[in-house]
This record gives C-alpha cells, sequence and structure tokens, in this order.
C-alpha cells in the first residue's frame, strides 16, 4: 500500500470516529464541573442576593443539589439564574452542544448526536446567546 493511500485511510478513520462523537464519550462529572466553573467563575453564590456560600455548602452546589441561602433565605442549584435554568438537558449533551456550535455543525447534525429535535437545538442555542 501507497503512503498516500495509508494517510487516506487513517484520514477516513479519523472522520468516521469525529463522525461518531457524542455524550457517551464523555465523563459526565468532568463535563458538569468545566460547564459550572465557567458559569460561576466566582464560585458558589446566591443567584438571589450575591451571598458567598459558606465551604460546607459549596460541595452540593457543585454537585447541582437544590440549597437554602443562609443570607436571604432563597432556594436555588447552581443552574439557577444561569441559561440552563430549567434546560432539562445534562452537561455530556451540553457539551457537544457547545462543540457542535464552535465547530460550525448543523442544528441537524448537533440534534443528531444529542437525541434532540434541531428545532430544539435551535432554542438552546438562541437561549445561551442571550
Amino acid at each position: 500500500m501507497e503512503r498516500t493511500e495509508i494517510l487516506a485511510k487513517k484520514a477516513k478513520t479519523l472522520l468516521d470516529i469525529g463522525g461518531a462523537v457524542g455524550p457517551a464519550w464523555m465523563d459526565g462529572a468532568a463535563c458538569r464541573e468545566a460547564i459550572l466553573r465557567e458559569l460561576h467563575p466566582d464560585g458558589a453564590r446566591c443567584p438571589r442576593c450575591g451571598h458567598a456560600l459558606p465551604e460546607g455548602k459549596a460541595g452540593a452546589f457543585w454537585e447541582v443539589r437544590r440549597m437554602r441561602c443562609d443570607a436571604c433565605g432563597a432556594w436555588f442549584t447552581a443552574l439557577s439564574g444561569t441559561p440552563m435554568d430549567r434546560m432539562h438537558i445534562g452537561f455530556r449533551c451540553l457539551a457537544i452542544l457547545a462543540l457542535g456550535v464552535a465547530s460550525g455543525w448543523s442544528a441537524s447534525e448537533i440534534a443528531r448526536r444529542i437525541d434532540r429535535d434541531p428545532d430544539t437545538v435551535r432554542r438552546y442555542v438562541r437561549r445561551f446567546a442571550g
């Protein structure tokens, strides 16, 4: 086999692999942590009053568990007050959505990879665009 044939075969294999990329390929906890750190660069805070959460409650915040602010009494999760609030999409799917948008994939391509309707994908993108 010639060198160009070998390179063409390897490139095709990489394209096949790239075409299969989806949520099952990713670690959910790592996606959650990366996305939440991006959404909350200043750390764990109440979305209503901005009170910094004490260290003992911060773990629950990063695990997206419901909690109550000691300062104002508001109930919230790490997703409250963010574009992901009530979105019902997993962190792995959200990472694929972000990858797809950044890579210029069509809504149909992203939808196929995260098992959503293309109209839903367009709605997600608009929500994050502001």
